[in-house]
Parts: C-alpha cells; structure tokens; sequence
C-alpha cells in the first residue's frame, strides 16, 4: 500500500491566502474550471457590483462584488434550493419550505426539499466578499436555483471590519487581485486544488464555531 503523508498545518497562515484564491477565482476565472460553473449576475437598486455564483460538486459559493470605491452596499440575494443547507455570516439557515415546488415531483425522482433562503450582508467599497457558502445534504440529489440579488447604498463608515482569518471577511479588490495567481501546471493541479479545499474547510470550521460561540 501507498504511505501515508500528513502535514501538520497552521489553519491561520493558511486561510489567509485561501479565501483571496477564492475570491480571486470568482472575479477572474481560470481558463477552465475544473469540475464546476461560474455564472455572475449584476445587482438591481443603489450602488454598482455583481453577485458571483461558483457552483462546485456539492457545494455552492455565492461571493458579492461592490465596484463602487465610495460607497458602501447592503447586499440582499435570494435563492432556492432543494436538499442544501446555507451557512452566512450570521450562522446557518435551513430555509423556509416551498409547498408548490416541493408538490410537483418526477416519477422516479428523489423526493424535492425545495426551500427558500436569503443571504445578506454589508459589502466595503471596492472590496468583494463571501457572502453564503450552501452545501448539499443528499448526495447527488440537490439543485440550486438563483433567484435575485439587490443592494442599497450605505455610508462608507458603515461597513465594519471582520479578521482576516474569518471565511466572510472582506478583501479589497487590489489584494484579491495580488494574490490571484494563474492557472497552475498540470502536475500540480491535484496538489493545490487539495490545499484550497482543506483551508476552505478549516475557514468553514472557524466561521461556524465563532457563531455557536455567539
């Protein structure tokens, strides 16, 4: 059999560059992503910016870019999904149940949990943010339907400041765009992809032990 490697990680360093790759990822696309679908929607009301939807097996980022260097956006998306959890800045969200989608089913399909979120949150000028991670609870049986996104201008002062180790902190758009690097070589796709997916769940960890803790 294989050996086995492990490495002992410090989740803090890690996460730091981790979630600029992500962000970075979502503003400037590689060529191709790997396993996944990138799709980018401008937001109606006050200010100017975009929400980013990064679907990936199994699981769904939703990242919101405020363009405006002055201003400050309150950020309001709603989506529907069916056998996904969502979690926010705020702690996790379960939905509320959607009885006409959840009536109608296909002869031989899972059974439909559809249900409706929203996920909302202060956007910094000039700076882009994870605004919900939602994840599926039934493997290979979830679907994810984006429905709006809308803002309202807010004063620059008040958006507040999160640790930069925290998965919703807000990243200026010129760090996010240091630190997006470019496509790696083939041989070491596997590697970096492996290092992105175990800080972004470490993050994940952090985000959702600091809400249990609140």
């Amino acid at each position: 059999p294989a050996p086995l490697r492990a490495r002992v990680v410090p989740p803090e360093p890690l996460a730091w560059p981790a979630w600029h790759a992500l962000l970075g990822a979502a503003i400037s696309p590689p060529p191709a992503l790997k396993g996944g679908r990138r799709r980018a929607y401008a937001w109606s009301g006050g200010g100017g910016g975009e929400v980013i939807v990064l679907e990936l097996e199994g699981m769904v980022f939703v990242v919101a870019r405020n363009v405006d260097a002055q201003q400050a956006a309150l950020v309001e998306c709603k989506m529907n999904a069916s056998h996904m959890g969502m979690h926010t800045s705020r702690g996790a969200q379960f939905g509320a149940w959607l009885q006409e989608a959840n009536a109608v089913q296909a002869s031989g399909a899972a059974k439909p949990d559809w249900r409706s979120y929203i996920a909302e949150d202060l956007i910094a000028p000039g700076s882009s943010q994870l605004l919900c991670v939602l994840f599926s609870v039934a493997r290979g049986a979830w679907e994810f339907d984006f429905v709006s996104a809308r803002a309202t201008a807010m004063p620059a002062a008040s958006s507040g400041q999160r640790p930069p180790s925290n998965a919703f902190a807000q990243h200026p758009h010129s760090a996010t765009a240091q630190e997006a690097q470019p496509a790696p070589a083939a041989d070491d796709e596997d590697d970096d992809d492996e290092e992105l997916r175990l800080a972004i769940e470490i993050s994940l960890a952090e985000a959702a032990g600091q809400a249990d803790a609140s």
